[in-house]
């Protein structure tokens, strides 16, 4: 067997797995919305701007690529409500540009589900077991595939942390 088909082969097991993990996340997040009485900001943070360019989506399948890759902080801002309506739309975009962009995007989603702490941990209180399994998976998927293209060590602490 040629290197070229051994690289060949290895891409396509990451592009299975890698579908098989937005699979995981569509299936688990579903058609969850933004409640309409809901904080799009969480109550300690200080800005609004991060997050004020989400007022018009009422889910995660309405945002647009441009709007993550823009916005790669929002993460952090979002409240309990937000983080569930909108980050799939974040883990999804990683996983279809995360060798390919230059966006703090990759990065800032994963220092985003790094939960140390009580405060951070009260963000993550809305989410369910489904999507908790799927926000390992795809923590995992990035493990094993992000060699290169994302910070690992921000990985192997968001996968500790036990949101």
């Amino acid at each position: 067997m040629s290197d070229g088909s051994t690289e060949r082969e290895m891409l396509e097991q990451e592009c299975v797995a890698r579908i098989a993990v937005i699979n995981a996340i569509a299936s688990a997040f579903g058609d969850t919305h933004m409640p309409p009485a809901a904080p799009l900001l969480r109550h300690d943070s200080y800005s609004e701007d991060e997050v004020m360019c989400f007022v018009s989506y009422t889910n995660w399948r309405s945002v647009t690529d441009k709007t993550v890759e823009e916005n790669p902080a929002a993460l952090s801002f979002f409240s309990a409500c937000a983080l569930v309506a909108f980050l799939p739309a974040y883990l999804i975009w990683v996983l279809n540009n995360y060798r390919t962009s230059d966006s703090f995007t990759v990065d800032s989603t994963v220092y985003a589900l790094d939960a140390w702490g009580n405060a951070e941990r009260t963000r993550f209180s809305k989410l369910n077991a489904a999507q908790r399994c799927a926000i390992k998976g795809f923590l995992e998927f990035l493990a094993t595939y992000g060699h290169g293209n994302v910070d690992l060590a921000g990985v192997e602490s968001a996968l500790h942390c036990g949101i």
